[in-house]
């Protein structure tokens, strides 16, 4: 439905059809009841919002932000997407009056902030902090300064909890997390991420490639104890040292299951070379059009704000719609290139 507003029927069809059976989707589609269910929220407010900016009726970008706000209580990831909403409202508006522009914005967010307000007012009551969670922001950037630290060799993977047990002089996982205590590896995680600037910039700009291109389908094999989970890493480093020989050895010995993970070590690569080509392709076909430029910042917030976390197939799924529809779009417009050509 999304893919419908941006693209030809036949693009859209195919998108959501490589969408629904990416492997980790289909994973975590067991998990639907918990978390995961901030993805369909999420989307149904994107259709929305995609919907505004075809028709510019209102009443679309408010639901909109609506069901923002309830994905919001749900993924706290997505609090400041709100901004790309009222941004593109902002200069959707203007060809009517700067009035109308500032009128729809402030709606824009006055609704979005009326969903959330209920629970950031308990969560002061409760936990003493306007936060979604008392966690949340304060949680991230300690992770941050933690693989920030990693990236510098000051620290190993086995470190992160020691450091915030002796930051906080507590081992207890739960008190940690209390709003009085995050505020203290905040604290802390600014200090270091300001004393290393560059070294941020250039470890999260990494991150953010090895997010686009990486995948966590070894875990699916961890957890359905399917041996050769880890041969995606083994393959990762082979190719780093340009050990070729290595690599050979490496696949020709794996498992059957070993081998299917090798294959999907190319999945997001492929999507992604094909993603680039049809941004590329879409912005050359009409460079004003509002909903190319939407997906990008779509693709470019998430890709920002996750690049640094762990469980990067968990955190794609932000991302895996707009990805794949343009990956779908750049290999119908190499098709036709490649049929143009033929036939000439």
């Amino acid at each position: 439905m999304i893919g419908k507003e941006i693209v030809k029927e036949k693009i859209a069809f195919w998108s959501a059809l490589l969408f629904s059976v990416e492997p980790w989707a289909i994973f975590q589609s067991g998990f639907l009841a918990a978390e995961q269910i901030a993805i369909p929220a999420f989307l149904l407010s994107v259709y929305l919002f995609c919907r505004y900016l075809k028709s510019e009726k209102s009443c679309y970008l408010y639901f909109a932000s609506l069901f923002l706000g309830i994905t919001t209580m749900i993924r706290p990831a997505t609090l400041y997407f709100i901004l790309i909403f009222t941004f593109f409202a902002f200069v959707a508006e203007q060809k009517h009056s700067i009035f109308r522009s500032f009128k729809t914005s402030i709606l824009t967010i006055l609704i979005f902030i009326a969903i959330l307000s209920p629970w950031l007012i308990r969560n002061k009551i409760v936990l003493s902090t306007w936060q979604l969670s008392s966690a949340a922001s304060n949680g991230v950037l300690y992770i941050e300064s933690y693989h920030l630290n990693k990236y510098l060799g000051k620290i190993t993977d086995e470190h992160e909890f020691e450091r915030a047990s002796l930051l906080l002089g507590t081992t207890d996982y739960e008190s940690m997390k209390r709003a009085e205590n995050t505020k203290i590896l905040a604290d802390y995680a600014i200090k270091e991420i300001k004393a290393n600037k560059a070294a941020f910039v250039a470890m999260h700009f990494r991150n953010m490639i090895l997010f686009l291109i990486k995948n966590s389908y070894g875990n699916i094999f961890l957890d359905l104890k399917i041996s050769g989970a880890n041969i995606q890493s083994k393959i990762g480093a082979s190719a780093f040292k340009k050990d070729v020989s290595g690599l050979i050895i490496i696949i020709k010995d794996a498992s059957s299951g070993a081998k299917i993970l090798t294959v999907l070590f190319f999945f997001w690569p492929i999507i992604i070379i094909f993603a680039i080509f049809g941004i590329i392709s879409a912005l050359k076909e009409n460079y004003r059009n509002l909903l190319y430029w939407f997906f990008i910042l779509w693709i470019l917030y998430f890709l920002a704000l996750s690049a640094d976390f762990h469980d990067i197939s968990r955190y794609k799924l932000s991302i895996n719609a707009p990805l794949i529809a343009m990956a779908v779009f750049g290999f119908h417009k190499i098709k036709t290139l490649l049929y143009k050509n033929k036939t000439s």
